[in-house]
């Protein structure tokens, strides 16, 4: 292995606390495998409290998690672009406690957007 490649998940958990922002884009990621990279299993809460910034864009998410608050309790920008999302109201109610605090929000289908 390379050694500017990250170890398995564990390690990558080590990071979590420095880390300002994370591209997890076009990984087909869907909820579940989106919620298990962004906790651990012993603790979840604030578990990447610094992030700032998540791009989950050109994934298979079909809804955010609804915890989502406690694992990125600081998040100011989030794309969710291109994604298998369709419940807007679901969408909010993950996003809530963000208000006033989000800064950017880029959520629906890139396609449509271009046409």
């Amino acid at each position: 292995s390379l050694p500017h490649i990250v170890p398995p998940r564990e390690s990558l958990l080590r990071l979590a606390p420095t880390l300002r922002r994370l591209n997890l884009a076009a990984n087909d990621l869907t909820e579940k495998s989106l919620f298990g990279l962004l906790t651990n299993r012993k603790n979840t809460a604030g578990a990447l409290s610094n992030l700032h910034e998540l791009d989950i864009s050109h994934n298979n998410i079909l809804r955010l998690p609804k915890d989502m608050h406690s694992i990125v309790p600081n998040l100011r920008c989030l794309n969710a672009t291109s994604n298998k999302i369709k419940s807007l109201s679901a969408t909010l109610q993950a996003l809530h406690p963000y208000r006033g605090i989000l800064e950017s929000l880029q959520f629906g289908d890139a396609k449509n957007r271009d046409q």
